[in-house]
């Protein structure tokens, strides 16, 4: 998960995702399962 701030901070590479609204100041989207298991791949490397 990703979380950003409000809505008008979310890079616009990412406006396209589901955001889930959190509270009023916190926004968050889910990794694409690709984009797990490459952020899997990083962690057990590093």
């Amino acid at each position: 998960m990703v979380n950003f701030g409000f809505i008008n901070t979310v890079p616009k590479k990412f406006s396209t995702r589901n955001l889930y609204k959190h509270n009023p100041t916190v926004n968050t989207y889910a990794h694409h399962r690709r984009e797990n298991k490459q952020l899997a791949k990083n962690a057990s490397t590093s």
